[in-house]
């Protein structure tokens, strides 16, 4: 038969109660059983010895101690090898009850010192081993007082005799090992209630500290899930506590924060002193601290900068180590949207009013061109007068050149009203840089580093060739007047697939080239950044610029569907960055004046409308030197009174594009009714947003701009119809208005 295995643990199941019982000796029992009974074997020899020692030992004697030995010894031996623990324990007592009956039996019976141990066997064995042990116990103490107590009767104990025992001992000693059975089971009982109520203790603490884990889990879980820093500090306004958000925020790991002071760590060092005052303060008199207000502070970040941050104090209440929980909150973004929204309305209002100057200049620049083609016209006239000096004509020329500077001025003044009609296309913006870039240096005096970075082109931009020209050359010409004392220019280019990501709220989605020019000039100061783009404002003497450089090359770039951004501070130099879209307009979306072939007609009148009196006399008086005969109206009304007896013999109508009593485009429009081959020439110094439609309208029309030179109208004129009569033959009279 095999024996099972004793569990090297020592640990054994056990009877079930009914009440859950936890025994605390449970892991420890299989030991004591082995100690008892090795300590009992030893015990048992030294006794034996010590017995021998002082008189001779009757054989029964040595039988009882031999077998007591026995069973002491073989205890640990059954426990180790099978586990059986009541068996074990069995022997124990059996062992037990019989080395202290036979020394008993020897030494008087009941009178004899060691019957005592019979007593005290029951009364410790529900400590330990159960009630069921405890009954053993009881019973074997029992039935050895009733042996004894026969034997003394019958008289059979062996010499040396001793005095009768009466029945009053055998009595008390047996209601003595009744009462001491009774005591252990109750106290058995006792101790299993006990372990019972224990145990239901136990199990409650272990479900509230469970409970408690859970709940410090979870509070530790939202604490580090939280997106606002969260700092716990103790009196002495050291870091108990840091979460993951307060880390990242000051940039430290959550090692180098913890027993850090905070005045040390994250206050600047202007604040620390008042800092500790009013923190020391809120730990002395916590009911006068200002606990739940926000205030706005600077946080020092590990790398040494500054956070603006939003602090708010709160006490702990029964935190342990922590007195003071402050919550951080980063203010970064918000002070950076609040720029944002401070930088659009400042952008708005710019736009605001330098809508309105544009709607000024606009309009200046139609009544300025109509004078400037007047002063032209009749100095251009004087000019070819053969009667005149050498000296008169000389003289002006120079009234010519002055018209044209001044046309200049009007036309930078349209560029920056945005008021022009331009004509936009596909430009290479490298190969215009490069083909630029000998013009460029013509411009740069020797004391001045240019340098040209240029990136591939990747796409074409939408723009206008000529005005992109003369847009680079005035912000090269602004980079050369801002270094008095020699610097260096880069002109850079940049293709860009998402430019409205660089917060510029007028740019639409798109791709853009960005065209830098920068400088390491004098700079501006904010308040002339806040007035750069205005007409005719200038940081130049008197005399040396118009200010209004800057404000036509924002006006080409807007009319081009870009922007423009000038970056610069005081000594630091300037940066221009200009964003140019893609041309991704399919062909023939651009409107374009189209020069067709025109039929030269018979020789008939030519119809001039203006409502400024000096240009059709200019004009007029011009053709009519020329051979035509020139019909004159104020307006389109007068114009059509006129002409209306007449209207097969119209050659050519030139007329002017804003007037009062009907525009230019609805008297060709009501001509062409009947005559739909009607060449037309429109004037204007300021066509305004009517430009594109007119020449949508009218793609065979001729738009000349204003001021007018004379020569190329003649030519235009020229090329349309032939003059009626040879120049200076005094040919037939004109009809005019």
């Amino acid at each position: 038969m095999s024996v099972p295995p004793a569990p090297t643990d020592f640990e054994f199941p056990e009877a079930d109660h009914g009440h859950g019982s936890y025994d605390p000796f449970r892991t420890y029992r299989p030991r004591l059983i082995v100690g008892l009974g090795l300590g009992a074997a030893l015990a048992l020899l030294i006794g034996a010895a010590a017995a021998a020692a002082e008189r001779r030992l009757e054989p029964l004697e040595w039988l009882g101690f031999g077998i007591a030995l026995v069973l002491f010894c073989a205890a640990p031996l059954v426990l180790l090898r099978t586990g059986a623990v009541l068996t074990s324990v069995g022997l124990l007592l059996a062992g037990g009850v019989l080395s202290i009956f036979v020394p008993a039996y020897f030494a008087g019976g009941l009178k004899a010192p060691q019957v005592i141990w019979l007593l005290v066997i029951p009364l410790v064995c529900p400590l330990y081993f159960g009630s069921r042990v405890t009954l053993a116990a009881g019973l074997l103490s029992l039935i050895a007082f009733s042996v004894l107590y026969g034997l003394e009767v019958w008289g059979r104990l062996p010499p040396p005799a001793m005095e009768t025992t009466d029945f009053s001992m055998f009595v008390n000693l047996s209601i003595g090992a009744l009462f001491v059975m009774a005591v252990s089971i109750s106290t058995h009982r006792a101790i299993r209630r006990s372990r019972g109520s224990l145990l239901e203790l136990q199990r409650d603490f272990e479900a509230r500290s469970d409970a408690l884990d859970e709940s410090e889990s979870s509070k530790s879980a939202i604490i580090d899930s939280a997106v606002t820093g969260l700092i716990s500090a103790d009196a002495d306004d050291r870091i108990v506590a840091c979460n993951p958000a307060a880390c990242d925020l000051l940039g430290y790991e959550h090692e180098e924060v913890i027993g850090r002071s905070v005045a040390e760590l994250i206050v600047p060092d202007g604040m620390r002193e008042a800092h500790r005052s009013a923190y020391q303060n809120a730990v002395s008199h916590p009911e006068t601290a200002p606990f739940s207000e926000p205030r706005e502070l600077v946080a020092l970040r590990k790398d040494g900068s500054q956070l603006p941050v939003e602090v708010t104090l709160q006490p702990i209440q029964g935190g342990g180590a922590g007195v003071f929980m402050a919550q951080l909150r980063d203010l970064s973004p918000q002070r950076q949207a609040e720029a944002l929204v401070r930088r659009r309305e400042q952008q708005l209002r710019q736009a605001q009013r330098l809508e309105g100057v544009g709607r000024l200049a606009g309009g200046v620049a139609h009544d300025f061109n109509n004078l400037l083609t007047v002063i032209g016209g009749y100095s251009e006239n004087i000019e070819v007068d053969s009667s005149v000096t050498e000296s008169v004509r000389d003289q002006a020329r120079e009234i010519t050149r002055a018209a044209d500077r001044a046309a200049t001025i009007t036309r930078q003044m349209l560029a920056f009203s945005r008021a022009q009609n331009l004509h936009l296309g596909p430009v290479d913006l490298h190969d215009l840089l490069a083909d630029l870039e000998m013009t460029i240096h013509s411009l740069v005096p020797p004391g001045i580093e240019l340098e040209l970075q240029l990136a591939d082109a990747l796409w074409s931009v939408r723009a206008n060739e000529t005005e992109l020209e003369r847009s680079v050359m005035n912000l090269v010409t602004n980079s050369v007047h801002a270094m008095p004392h020699g610097g260096r220019i880069v002109i850079q280019t940049e293709y860009l697939e998402e430019a409205s990501a660089r917060l510029h709220p007028d740019l639409d989605p798109g791709c853009y080239a960005l065209l830098c020019v920068t400088d390491d000039g004098t700079g501006m100061t904010p308040e002339v950044l806040d007035h750069v783009f205005e007409p005719f404002f200038t940081t130049k003497e008197i005399g040396k610029g118009t200010g209004l450089g800057l404000a036509s090359v924002y006006g080409v770039v807007h009319q081009c569907g870009g922007h423009i951004e000038i970056v610069s501070a005081l000594e630091q130099g300037t940066r221009v960055e200009v964003y140019l879209p893609i041309d991704d307009e399919p062909k023939g979306s651009v409107v374009a004046r189209v020069e067709t072939p025109v039929t030269i007609l018979p020789t008939n009148f030519l119809l001039l409308v203006d409502d400024e009196s000096g240009i059709r006399d200019l004009v007029s008086g011009r053709l009519r030197r020329e051979g035509y005969r020139v019909v004159e109206a104020a307006d389109a009304e007068e114009a059509i009174a006129l002409i209306a007896p007449q209207a097969d013999d119209l050659a050519l109508l030139i007329s002017d594009v804003v007037m009062p009593n009907g525009s230019g485009a609805s008297l060709a429009s009501t001509l062409r009714k009947d005559r739909p081959d009607l060449p037309i020439i429109f004037m204007s110094g300021f066509a305004g947003d009517d430009a594109p439609d007119l020449m949508r309208d009218f793609p065979d029309a001729v738009f000349l701009a204003k001021p007018l030179r004379m020569d190329s109208l003649l030519g235009v004129v020229g090329r349309l119809v032939e003059p009626a009569v040879v120049p200076g033959d005094g040919g037939p009279a004109d009809s005019t208005g």
